[in-house]
């Protein structure tokens, strides 16, 4: 009709402006400084992706669960809040504050007729809308467990009391939740910070950390816009005053709800190499990614991709809207922060300067009272180094361990009389060739890094030893034979501990 055509031509009016995505997300909670990647992210749960339904009635959920968790006083409550007000149908709970079947349906009896009734939960009366769940840290497990089914089925089943049904909820879930131990500890994942099970923590598209860290400027300018809401009670002193009103949001938020983008060939393309990368970090030697990437990120990659060209008010999704959801999703997930590994080289720093010394031809004991007060040598190496060349050793050995043991099958299956006889004999046959020399295993892990610089490849062979170093005295991750005092360390044979899985 005539409101249609109107209500249209106010949105395109809107989404004429340059940077619409951004001028859009930076209107939600214009009052809290910052958290720009946030805004962005509450705007797409808002307008949502696609909810598609397969040939065979499968349900394929398009609504967007996020969950912000951080440091108290970072404005997580406000932001819910904000939510609440744009969003045209939203409950607000808290976690404390609601039990399982608060939030999901309760069987009561009518006062009235006697007969038992069924009551809507929170989730249930935020159907095709949001539900913001404040403290959702302090629900009880027995309670987090009732919304595992609303948040990928969203649907709620219920059996008590002769009542059998199952309701829908098809809702967004946005959470905000404190750490377990008051403030959030980067040296440790995600999983411990949080007193929530991983089968819940898996089923939000985008888990927010937001961090109370200091810094002087940040801290001046956050500063300097609380003082003046306070001073003015109004955003008009603001410089960075929001682009739409509450009014105009609502409209673009309600008319982009509408529009069903669809996928082009590049977008896929490009959403599973985006996977394919995401999932080689997660799950590659030393990866610092507190959670791990799973097909549920890769659906969130495709919901929030939907999203972003709904806000663009455009029918196809594009490949710089993957790339957008891409950057969200890495942005979302935080990194553990390893300390680097230490080498303290005494030993290798005095055979350095002995070596020296014969050069020049000098007085050895001279140059190493020289030397004394700088006799330790320091080597540091980043975590994420440190555990690649551990990854690559330790393949190495197993290597050499599985192609004994199948040169020996193979020996047996060949002679099973003689096998038989000589089972000691052939079980020290595989020992020994299951074990590398120690100048072996340094030369096939040079060749493996493929380093053509001399220097480069003399500092890579003395990192490699001083790895190796410590994956024998202090990881005890490789074992040196015994009775081997009297050769030297290069020709030392080296094998993969027992327990090394």
């Amino acid at each position: 009709g005539v409101t249609n055509v109107m209500e249209e031509e106010k949105v395109a009016e809107l989404n004429a402006e340059a940077d619409v995505y951004e001028r859009l997300s930076q209107s939600i909670a214009p009052e809290i400084f910052a958290h720009e990647d946030v805004k962005k992210a509450l705007l797409l749960l808002l307008v949502g992706g696609v909810t598609n339904v397969m040939e065979d009635g499968m349900r394929i959920r398009g609504d967007i669960n996020i969950c912000l968790m951080g440091d108290p006083g970072v404005a997580k409550s406000q932001l819910l809040k904000h939510v609440k007000q744009i969003a045209p149908r939203c409950v607000y709970t808290t976690g404390k504050g609601s039990s399982g079947v608060g939030l999901t349906a309760a069987v009561t009896r009518d006062q009235t007729t006697g007969e038992f009734v069924l009551e809507g939960g929170a989730l249930v009366l935020a159907d095709m809308g949001i539900c913001c769940i404040d403290e959702f840290d302090k629900m009880e497990a027995r309670d987090q467990v009732a919304i595992h089914e609303a948040m990928e089925q969203q649907t709620i089943s219920i059996a008590k009391a002769g009542i059998r049904a199952t309701l829908n909820a098809r809702a967004s879930i946005l959470a905000a939740a404190n750490p377990t131990h008051g403030r959030y500890d980067r040296s440790k994942p995600l999983s411990k910070n949080l007193s929530l099970g991983a089968p819940i923590m898996s089923r939000f598209d985008l888990f927010f950390v937001i961090l109370d860290e200091c810094n002087e400027v940040t801290d001046h300018h956050i500063a300097k816009h609380i003082v003046n809401l306070h001073q003015h009670g109004s955003l008009v002193h603001i410089a960075s005053r929001p682009a739409f009103n509450a009014a105009q949001l609502k409209r673009y938020i309600k008319y982009a709800r509408t529009i069903k983008p669809t996928m082009t060939e590049p977008a896929r393309a490009e959403l599973i190499q985006c996977y394919s990368t995401l999932r080689a970090e997660s799950h590659g030697p030393g990866s610092t990614m507190a959670q791990r990437i799973t097909v549920r990120q890769l659906e969130a990659m495709i919901r929030l991709s939907e999203a972003i060209a709904r806000v663009h008010l455009d029918e196809t999704i594009k490949v710089s809207y993957v790339r957008q959801a891409y950057r969200l999703l890495r942005k979302s997930v935080v990194h553990v922060q390893h300390p680097d590994v230490e080498f303290d080289e005494e030993g290798a720093f005095l055979d350095e300067v002995l070596a020296q010394a014969e050069d020049a031809d000098e007085d050895p004991e001279e140059v190493v009272a020289d030397e004394a007060p700088a006799a330790k040598k320091l080597t540091v190496l980043t975590f994420e180094k440190f555990e690649r060349m551990k990854a690559m050793l330790v393949a190495r050995l197993r290597s050499a361990e599985e192609s004994a043991k199948r040169s020996a099958t193979a020996a047996a299956a060949a002679a099973p009389a003689a096998a038989g006889a000589n089972e000691e004999e052939a079980a020290e046959v595989v020992a020994e060739a299951s074990c590398l020399r120690r100048h072996e295993l340094v030369a096939d892990y040079l060749t493996q890094m493929q380093i053509d610089d001399e220097s480069e490849l003399a500092r890579e062979r003395h990192l490699v030893n001083l790895v190796i170093g410590r994956l024998i005295s202090k990881e005890q991750v490789i074992v040196e034979l015994p009775e081997q005092t009297a050769v030297d360390k290069a020709d030392r044979f080296l094998v993969l501990h027992s327990s090394v899985e």
